[in-house]
């Protein structure tokens, strides 16, 4: 039962977290460099799923700059 009621917690606590990062993030604009790999890309990804508008730089041609656009 205990284990239940934290796998609980923890959704809703994901939940209200998401809400407040999509609230904060949605429509603003993020200019993102270094993001044909790595940590940029990894933001880039992030920023745009919670509604960001994401302008990507990278050095090189890359699979995660060309999904992203």
């Amino acid at each position: 039962m205990e284990i239940k009621i934290k796998s609980h917690l923890c959704q809703l606590t994901d939940q209200k977290t998401n809400h407040i990062v999509t609230r904060v993030l949605k429509d603003k604009i993020f200019l993102i460099s270094g993001s044909s790999k790595g940590i940029g890309a990894a933001v880039a990804r992030l920023a745009k799923n919670y509604g960001a508008k994401v302008i990507l730089h990278g050095k090189t041609d890359s699979k995660d700059l060309k999904n992203l656009s």
